[in-house]
């Protein structure tokens, strides 16, 4: 429903043109109506390709790394580097948890913007 309300400007925009182009151009009015059909079924095409850009609320999309588990990389004090797959992640600490050491296994439960939120996970082993 989001794609179809977000491409109503876009439709909107290509009615108008046609009707300025068809007082400067004289043709039929079913090339307008399969020009209007063109650019819906344009529109068809492309969500397929397109839908998950618009599914906002699914938080396994908007906040992938919330459950990853991690090794901290350098101190969270509050503030460091943890990392989580192979890869280093600016992170802090929770607020209700105490500094995190070097070495010691974190999961992440929120996320700002690119920097982690993470708890002490003593269960995780590298």
């Amino acid at each position: 429903m989001r794609y179809a309300l977000l491409q109503l400007p876009g439709l909107a925009a290509a009615i108008g043109v046609i009707l300025l182009v068809r007082r400067w151009i004289v043709f039929a009015d079913y090339w307008a109506w399969i020009a209007v059909l063109l650019w819906i079924a344009k529109d068809v095409v492309l969500f397929p390709c397109v839908w998950r850009a618009y599914d906002w609320d699914d938080p396994q999309r908007s906040r992938p790394m919330i459950g990853k588990r991690g090794r901290v990389r350098e101190k969270l004090d509050p503030e460091g580097y943890v990392e989580i797959g192979g890869e280093l992640w600016r992170a802090e600490a929770e607020a209700s948890s105490q500094p995190i050491g070097e070495g010691k296994g974190i999961t992440v439960v929120g996320m700002d913007g690119l920097l982690l939120i993470v708890k002490p996970d003593d269960t995780h082993a590298p």
